[in-house]
């Protein structure tokens, strides 16, 4: 009779045990929640306010907002390009960030001198911004008696470096680097959250199953197989054993980190 209290007071205190660890995760998990939405309230507020910033002549810095859906993108998308909305949906691709730039170059004073003069015509080279690695070129001839001009223009390449990083606190930053005479007007860079790069597909919901020996130690030394069942979900573990001596464990675990 004694024993049959003491393992009626024993079942009695694990399920109390498992009920209060129950508690205690609910209250964990929304003060966890609670936290997450904080931090990305800030985060939000942070990047609704930023603006584009010129760190020098040819590089700017721009917050990534990162706080949108696929749909919101493509939306964003049609409304600007429809015809490359139905290519990307053609090629049954997955919209993941969309950058939108404007920008332009340097307006200067430039004077420099003729090529060669003709009996009714100029020679001329013009070169932006300058005749050492020049981007834009124009030669060509002046009439100067029909007053009228013959010319090609010629553009060299323009290199940028655009660079995506990510600040201490999470933030995603652009920079973007070009020549002097590179000025960016605007800059607005839209992107899926960091998580969305790489879906979990991994199920919350799993089955746990397992065996083991139990060694006691003692006068008696002797070892017990123990078999395992539980599930898990998302972080947390719930492990029922049964070992070859009729004794039963509960376990409820939590993943810290």
């Amino acid at each position: 009779m004694a024993k049959i209290f003491k393992s009626n007071i024993f079942i009695l205190l694990l399920i109390a045990l498992i009920i209060w660890l129950l508690f205690t995760m609910y209250n964990l998990c929304g003060e966890k929640k609670s936290l997450y939405n904080d931090i990305n309230s800030m985060k939000m507020e942070i990047i609704t306010k930023d603006s584009l910033v010129k760190i020098k002549d040819g590089e700017y810095t721009k917050l990534v907002n990162y706080y949108n859906t696929e749909s919101d993108l493509t939306k964003k998308l049609k409304d600007s390009n429809k015809e490359l909305v139905s290519e990307i949906k053609d090629k049954k691709e997955k919209v993941l960030q969309l950058t939108g730039l404007v920008a332009s170059l340097r307006g200067q004073l430039s004077s420099g001198s003729v090529d060669s003069i003709g009996k009714d015509s100029l020679s001329i080279s013009i070169f932006y911004p300058q005749e050492e690695d020049w981007f834009i070129n124009w030669k060509g001839l002046i009439n100067t008696n029909e007053l009228t001009y013959d010319g090609s223009w010629n553009f060299s390449r323009l290199k940028l470096n655009i660079v995506l990083t990510e600040e201490v606190s999470g933030i995603w930053r652009t920079r973007i680097n070009g020549p002097d005479y590179f000025v960016i007007d605007s800059l607005k860079i839209e992107s899926l959250p960091p998580q969305e790069y790489i879906p979990n597909k991994s199920k919350k919901l799993s089955l746990l199953v397992g065996a083991g020996v139990r060694r006691y130690y003692g006068d008696n030394p002797h070892n017990k197989l123990v078999i395992g069942a539980g599930l898990k979900y998302k972080d947390v573990y719930l492990i029922m054993d049964a070992a070859t001596d009729n004794s039963v464990t509960g376990k409820l675990i939590f993943k810290i980190r």
